[in-house]
């Protein structure tokens, strides 16, 4: 592959990830007081979907074809709403921190995915590193809790759901960059969001209509950043995702994951959000060792189903 489009890849996916480590912090001080995560979900898939909308009448028209049309409806649900949704009621329930730390862990889910599907059989070290892992999940799951407002049973149910969507994210980066490649940004952009708008609504249109932003005055600085996790989180991000995807793997993707926790711990630090505890410090040292060893052969992973 031509060195500068990976280059033009990687700048896109390492943009993204500093995007969405800055988000996460962002949304929990709108959440739950001026809206919901249900609410704000719908906000962003709609929202989203309206730029894209309006982009796509400046742009040439393209036909989706026969099954294309159904691989772009599935990523919009996997890739977008079940992706974002999980990360956001995670942020809503448990702590930017401890989102940040599990969002560490997609690329070796698609490495999993890519091994199982491909029928390839993981090395030792690979078995290792997953392993490591799991661990470090497993602590975060059930002893963490960074976030000064949470229980423990609320950081359980917010860590669970975020492991869901980093999960529905992973098989989205496993199977979408064929298609993904197919078609001009503008074109998977009307279509990916377009159907995770709908299929949004049901889960938040109620939440967001009540919603405390809408129904009360609120600060202009509540909009700002509700416009930046619908803007700047969820159309440009996913842009940027969908250009990265033209050029580089998913899985070399998903390493920028690093990227996330770093920028997202620092604000909620910074900003008394959140604080570190022993467990996030050994949960992430073990996830990072984890990651490192399941992806020494990544560049090595043939994404078969992705072409």
């Amino acid at each position: 592959m031509d060195s500068k489009q990976v280059l033009k890849g990687s700048i896109a996916a390492a943009t993204m990830m500093f995007i969405f480590g800055v988000d996460a912090p962002i949304m929990k001080s709108v959440m739950p007081h001026w809206i919901n995560a249900y609410g704000l979900i719908t906000f962003r898939m709609c929202l989203a979907a309206l730029l894209a909308l309006v982009l796509s009448l400046f742009m040439p028209r393209e036909k989706v074809v026969g099954r294309d049309k159904w691989l772009l409806i599935l990523a919009g649900l996997f890739g977008i709403l079940l992706n974002q949704g999980g990360i956001t009621i995670g942020v809503q329930y448990s702590s930017p921190i401890d989102v940040g730390l599990i969002v560490v862990l997609t690329p070796v889910l698609v490495i999993v995915f890519s091994r199982i599907f491909l029928k390839e059989k993981p090395s030792a070290k690979t078995l290792i590193g997953l392993g490591l892992g799991l661990v470090g999940v497993l602590l975060l799951l059930f002893l963490g809790g960074a976030a000064k407002d949470s229980t423990q049973k609320n950081t359980l149910i917010g860590n669970l759901v975020v492991l869901g969507g980093i999960t529905s994210y992973a098989l989205y980066l496993t199977f979408a960059g064929g298609v993904l490649r197919r078609y001009s940004v503008t074109t998977l952009m009307k279509w990916i969001f377009g159907f995770a708008a709908l299929f949004s609504l049901p889960l938040g249109v109620v939440d967001l209509i009540t919603s405390a932003a809408f129904t009360e005055v609120a600060p202009w600085s509540v909009y700002a950043r509700m416009a930046f996790s619908s803007v700047g989180a969820t159309f440009c991000a996913f842009m940027l995702n969908m250009i990265a995807m033209k050029h580089i793997k998913g899985s070399s993707i998903a390493m920028f994951g690093y990227l996330q926790p770093i920028i997202t711990a620092i604000i909620a630090v910074a900003i008394s959000q959140a604080h570190l505890t022993l467990i996030n410090i050994i949960s992430g040292i073990l996830i990072g060792i984890g990651v490192y060893l399941s992806t020494q052969q990544i560049g090595g992973v043939d994404m078969k189903l992705s072409k």
